[in-house]
């Protein structure tokens, strides 16, 4: 998978997840919600039609008290139940003497031509109020019985008034959108009322089932267009991500086969735009630093062409010594450089170039071996790279110089059984331009020239230009050549 593919599913993921996640938690709160609401529904009508039960049978205790208060003042019953009934205070009324029997009744027809059990029979079929016991039959009515006594207090019985009560009454009274009473159905929640004293209704009250369908189809269609845009969305922001990376690619294909003109075109100042500046940077460091390798090189080549013709065509030790000494100032950037050449116990300046501005002459250059810094390299045949600090050590003679090379010009032992060989001077360089430090490069490069001086100096010798006096030390040789 390419990192576009990658980096649009990433962001596809970082959309989505959360978009998806919310919508099962919208989902989810919504069909709660709607259950809570549909259970404060019920609960509303279960408290508006137990309050309604509970009327019916306070206006029906209210009616039998009413129709035994009229009893015991002398009215006959039948007499009074029968205005109970036609004034409206109740539907049904019977009187019972103490034995149990109905002494009187009212109301068998029931209002608007209902037809109402016979209140004359043992059991009519009431719920009673006091006891909770719920009716039976068909219409319902709810009863409320008081004891009857004399005009004296005696007990005479007991009169028992009732109200006829339907569901559509129920249903008048619970005004609350989607509960029904006593309608039930399939897709409903129901919710049951017992019967219990003063309440002797079994009610039961119905909502419709909340139904999500037509929320999930919203959420559904919502998340499938935002996955749509986030889809496209991912597919632009991607692109417009890896399109610097491939630029950088493409430029760093070119490098690596060679093309270092290669360049990132720079499109915004953020991370990648960044990275595209530090490429363009490190191209144009690594064009300078082969354009400086080329010249370098063929500097080099001119040095070694000019040695060459110079040591093929005479052996004039100055001059030999005066071409390497430019040569190799040249090739490394140094301000300037001496060669010395070993003269019984001292090293004597023989040629230099670029010290003039420092007041050294070569002539006036003259350094015991073992002391000062070029001393030292000439006892210890050992070639050393550095800056002049407290541990560095120049003789009064010596050029002052912030760094330097030093390194012996080394002959051949003579005769060739001696171990060793046969120190023939030093070469050494002073201050590189630029303030730059020499390197271990540089190194290497002044001992291949001192190699060069001791092959000449050698040479010279050997077609009699120059006559050598070896001592004791191995290191001391003398030559009798012009000093400059």
């Amino acid at each position: 998978m390419t990192l576009r593919r990658r980096l649009a599913a990433s962001l596809l993921a970082v959309v989505l997840g959360p978009l998806l996640l919310g919508a099962v938690a919208v989902g989810i709160g919504a069909t709660r919600l709607a259950e809570e609401r549909a259970t404060e529904r019920l609960d509303a009508a279960a408290t508006v039609v137990g309050t309604a039960v509970q009327s019916v049978c306070q206006r029906a205790r209210a009616a039998s008290e009413a129709l035994a208060a009229t009893i015991s003042r002398g009215d006959r019953p039948t007499a009074a139940a029968t205005f109970v009934v036609t004034r409206g205070l109740a539907d049904a009324a019977r009187v019972e003497n103490t034995s149990g029997a109905v002494v009187a009744s009212a109301g068998p027809a029931g209002p608007a031509g209902l037809s109402l059990t016979d209140p004359r029979e043992p059991d009519p079929g009431w719920g009673d109020c006091t006891r909770g016991t719920p009716p039976h039959g068909r219409p319902t009515l709810i009863a409320a019985t008081v004891p009857l006594h004399r005009s004296d207090g005696a007990p005479a019985g007991r009169v028992t008034t009732a109200l006829t009560i339907t569901p559509a009454d129920l249903q008048s009274l619970v005004r609350i959108p989607g509960v029904q009473v006593d309608a039930l159905g399939t897709a409903t929640r129901q919710r049951r009322i017992p019967p219990a004293p003063g309440r002797p209704l079994d009610t039961t009250l119905t909502t419709p089932a909340p139904d999500a369908t037509a929320l999930y189809g919203a959420l559904t269609l919502v998340v499938l267009a935002a996955a749509g845009a986030s889809l496209v969305a991912a597919n632009v922001l991607a692109r417009a991500l890896t399109k610097p990376l491939q630029e950088v690619a493409l430029a760093a294909e070119q490098v690596a086969d060679g093309d270092l003109a290669a360049r990132v075109p720079v499109r915004a100042r953020d991370e990648i735009g960044h990275l595209a500046g530090t490429f363009n940077r490190m191209t144009r460091s690594m064009q300078a630093y082969v354009a400086a390798l080329t010249a370098g090189r063929d500097q080099l080549r001119r040095t070694l062409a000019l040695l060459g013709d110079t040591m093929s065509s005479t052996n004039d030790v100055d001059r030999i010594l005066e071409v390497i000494l430019e040569s190799v100032v040249a090739t490394t950037a140094a301000e300037g450089g001496i060669v010395l050449l070993a003269r019984d116990s001292h090293l004597v300046g023989q040629r230099a170039l670029g010290l003039a501005a420092r007041g050294v002459r070569p002539s006036d250059v003259r350094v015991k071996v073992g002391e000062g810094l070029l001393g030292g390299v000439a006892a210890t045949a050992e070639g050393r790279i550095g800056r002049v600090t407290a541990d560095v050590h120049l003789s009064a003679d010596e050029p002052d110089c912030r760094t330097f090379i030093a390194v012996p010009i080394v002959g051949p032992p003579h005769p060739p059984a001696l171990p060793g060989g046969r120190l023939l001077g030093v070469l050494a360089l002073y201050d590189r331009l630029g303030g730059d430090d020499f390197d271990d490069g540089d190194l290497l490069t002044v001992r291949s020239f001192a190699g060069q001086a001791a092959v000449a100096l050698e040479n010279a010798l050997l077609h009699g230009s120059a006559r050598v006096t070896v001592s004791s030390n191995p290191w001391r040789i003398s030559l009798p050549v012009g000093r400059r």
